[in-house]
This record gives structure tokens, sequence and C-alpha cells, in this order.
């Protein structure tokens, strides 16, 4: 495959940073350089300090590492995993060939990155990748997901096996998703929504008829859940806020 430039896109908050630096660990170790990494700290003291020494000497001219809001120059409030989210997307799709959105604490496996690039090889006509997610026992957790619409709503069953090398589904969590090609152009964007903008944007991708998901079996990461105590990711006024988003934008109920 010809060359190309690749950029990752990680949320996080300073509670997280002991896993974020895990995370960063196996990208340094099992992504080639060169690459960058766009990382927005949404809440909480500065972490570059902290996570740029995982970065060897050895790749520093190769390994370009970004971390956004690290002094709370952005927002003071935090805007949540899904506008961070959104922010790093704008700042990226048109700079990239290929962008990695993954969680904070999604450790890839050795082999990972290779199996993805085989599986955009492999499927040139689509824009979107996944692979397979485990907990730290193994077990799959999802591989891609079935999106369906019932009446008013939207609703996501999760795959927890692949058919062969590779399997065709509708969606892939934003956790751990691939996007390249049609996915990067100015018109796609990551909804600004504090929280459950992974559907909102799966509904965006639709409508342009790119949401399809190669889920690429031998592309495993282990999802290391890391819990953030009193977690604003619940607060009622945000639930009522992506609600709204959706009532309004698709009439859906959510």
């Amino acid at each position: 495959m010809q060359s190309k430039s690749i950029g990752i896109m990680i949320t996080t908050v300073n509670v997280r940073k002991q896993v974020l630096i895990e995370n960063l660990e196996r990208l340094v170790t099992f992504i080639p350089s060169p690459f960058t990494i766009y990382i927005y700290n949404d809440s909480g003291p500065k972490l570059y300090d902290d996570i740029k020494t995982v970065i060897p000497i050895t790749k520093n001219k190769e390994i370009t590492l970004h971390c956004f809001n690290d002094l709370g120059e952005i927002n003071k409030d935090p805007i949540g995993c899904g506008g961070g989210r959104h922010f790093l997307f704008e700042q990226m799709k048109e700079k990239f060939d290929i962008i990695i959105s993954l969680d904070d604490d999604m450790l890839i496996k050795e082999g990972w990155f290779d199996a993805i690039m085989k599986g955009i090889e492999d499927f040139p006509e689509h824009s979107i990748y996944t692979g397979v997610v485990t907990d730290s026992f193994g077990r799959v957790q999802i591989a891609g997901s079935r999106m369906k619409f019932t009446r008013n709503s939207l609703k996501r069953r999760e795959n927890r096996t692949v058919s062969g090398l590779y399997t065709v589904t509708d969606w892939g969590p934003l956790g751990c998703l691939i996007l390249c090609r049609h996915a990067l152009k100015k018109e796609v964007t990551i909804p600004n929504l504090f929280v459950r903008e992974d559907s909102a944007f799966f509904l965006i991708c639709k409508n342009l008829g790119i949401n399809e998901t190669i889920v690429c079996k031998n592309a495993v990461a282990v999802h290391k859940a890391q819990a953030v105590p009193s977690s604003n990711l619940r607060q009622p006024e945000k639930l009522q806020e992506a609600k709204e988003y959706y009532k309004k934008h698709y009439g859906l109920d959510m």
C-alpha cells in the first residue's frame, strides 16, 4: 500500500492519565512512524509534560504529539467526549489520509495496525473500518454493530463474532474506528454533542452512504475499562440535549 499520513485522535480527562499512557505506549510500539497524535484534555491539570515522555527520543522527530485544552485555553467547563471528538475531527479531517479514533482506554494489540491496513487495501470502496474489541480476559465485547430503525427509534446491536477474516456491518464503535477516503471529506462531521455522539455520527455517515463498516478480525484491541468517579457522562441535562438533537434532526426518540 502507498504510504499514507496517519492521525490518531483521543479524548481524555486527567483522572485517566495512567490508562492513557498505556494506550500511547501501545501506539508507539505497534504503529510504524511517522504519525501524529491529537489528544483533547477535557478537564483537569496539564497532561502533556507527563505523557510526552512515552515517545522515545529516537522517534521524537517522527511522532508528533498535540495536547489540546491542556491549560483550559479552549474551554473551562467540560464538553464531554463528544465535544472533544468534534473539535479534534475538525482539526484533522482534511490533514490526514487516515484517522484512527480511539477511546483513551482502548489498547491495541500487536498486529492490529497491519490488519487494519490490509482491510483498507482489500476493501478500497469503503471508508470506515474497525476491529474486534475484547475485555481484559479476551472475551469479545464488540465486533462492529448492527443499527436498526424501529418506528421512531434507532436500535443498536453489538456483534460478538466475525465471519471469516472480515465482516461487513453497519457501524463500529467510535472508540475504535478508522476513517479514510469519503469519511474525511469536509462535509463529514462528528456532531458536537456532550454524549451519544456515536450514533449521531453514524446517522450523518448513513445519509452520505458511507457508514458501511469493515470489521477486521485480526485487528484486536483490549478495552481496559477505566471508571471515572462522579462521571458527568450521564448528567440529565446532557442526555436531554442529545435527545432533543435526535428529535430535531431525525425525528427519532433516543
